[in-house]
């Protein structure tokens, strides 16, 4: 916003309603990034606009109390977090703007927001954020209840659903409902930056949301990167530019927030050690399960690159991706094999396996080849060229032929 002028003209608006939860929000989450001051403009112009919505800019900056420069420091402030929108126009020598106040996000987006969750955690420092975190966590199930809820299929069934189209168990029909990609938040995000959501195509639009259930980032961090990837004048179905966009995926991989342990009502209950990793795998987005299988730590950019090839690329399931990394690490020395990895993705894909459990059970049943003592090194190259000096992922031809000859042998002696 430019500097107002005391006889500047301006018109005061509310983009949508602003309720009382968008205040506690406000206070709780939003006013150690803008600061008191900023604050108690956003509150004030909230309610000059409920009684004058035409006034002066003389009138504006009398009633909340601050000076012009002020006014201007708290307003710039306020656009940027997307609490505020100005729009100026120029009647001859008259300068008449529109000021339209935006609601905060929900507790929840705001915490998933790639950008604002970082700021904050900025200003306050990890142990207060992880504070912050806990009081707006999810409440889980009570110990020893079982879920009597209505799922999804059994309450619509009347209603057309075509399960041959659709074959979802109730499990996974109540997943999509609850985590499914929200593309509001994508509109919202596009529409802040001047875009609209037509420029992206509906093929566009399902790689985003393939893309957040691999990473397990929220619709708005999403919505956030692909904003930031978009080049609006190349064609219809070109314009999300997705080399750049999977690299702020990866990045974002970096941030504590996107990789914190999971809580314990979080984890899978089961008693067994291999069937609770079998339902980690099933419930486990596949860039945060390559993270858990080193200690949470943000994975080597090579290694997303090859799981987003398994993942995006090749169509294998998240839980088969998972049960892929997990067998690959076991057996090769916790090294990602490039060349194994694709073959056995290619495998389960042919199989058209879709669960953790059948991927296991097709690959925990072959022997692990012996390395030759002078095995011959594989040329293929790796992406950035990052792995290619790597001794431990050298595997000859001849084992992987052996690998899969023991594969095909277990499912024939069935």
């Amino acid at each position: 916003m430019e500097i107002l002028g005391s006889k500047d003209y301006v018109s005061l608006s509310l983009s949508r309603p602003i309720g009382n939860d968008s205040f506690e929000t406000l206070g709780k989450l939003y006013l150690p990034i803008l600061g008191s001051t900023a604050m108690g403009v956003y509150q004030g112009l909230f309610a000059l606009a409920g009684f004058s919505s035409f006034c002066t800019g003389e009138d504006v900056v009398k009633f909340l109390g601050v000076s012009y420069q002020q006014f201007e420091d708290s307003s710039k402030a306020l656009e940027a977090l997307g609490l505020l929108r100005s729009y100026l126009r120029q009647d001859n020598s008259q300068k008449v703007y529109s000021l339209f106040l935006y609601p905060p996000l929900s507790p929840q987006a705001f915490l998933n927001h790639f950008l604002l969750s970082s700021l904050l955690e900025e200003s306050l420092g990890k142990e207060t954020m992880a504070k912050i975190r806990k009081g707006y966590s999810e409440k889980g199930a009570p110990k020893g209840a079982e879920d009597v809820s209505t799922s999804f299929r059994a309450y619509f069934r009347k209603s057309g659903w075509n399960e041959e189209l659709h074959p979802l168990e109730d499990q996974e029909a109540r997943k999509i409902l609850d985590l499914g990609f929200d593309v509001s938040a994508l509109d919202e995000e596009l529409s802040s930056r001047g875009y609209s959501s037509k420029m992206l195509s509906p093929e566009e639009k399902a790689f985003l949301e393939e893309v957040a259930a691999f990473y397990g980032y929220s619709s708005a961090t999403i919505a956030q990167f692909a904003a930031e990837s978009l080049s609006p004048y190349k064609p219809l179905g070109e314009k999300l530019l997705r080399p750049s966009f999977l690299k702020k995926c990866r990045e974002g991989m970096k941030f504590s927030y996107l990789r914190d342990a999971p809580t314990e009502s979080a984890l899978p209950q089961e008693k067994d050690e291999l069937a609770k990793k079998i339902a980690l795998m099933d419930k486990t987005p596949p860039a945060r399960f390559l993270s858990i299988k080193q200690g949470y730590h943000k994975p080597a950019e090579a290694d997303l690159k090859l799981v987003e090839r398994l993942r995006l690329d090749l169509g294998l399931p998240g839980p088969c991706v998972n049960a892929v990394i997990d067998y690959v690490l076991g057996i090769n020395d916790n090294v990602l094999s490039a060349p194994l990895c694709e073959k056995l993705a290619a495998l389960l894909v042919r199989k058209k396996l879709t669960n953790a459990r059948d991927a296991m059970e097709a690959l925990l049943g072959s022997k692990s080849p012996k390395k030759k003592s002078e095995p011959k090194p594989v040329t293929e190259d790796y992406p950035d060229n990052i792995q290619e000096t790597k001794k431990d992922e050298e595997i000859s031809d001849e084992e992987l032929d052996a690998l899969f000859d023991n594969i095909y042998s277990r499912k024939d002696s069935r």
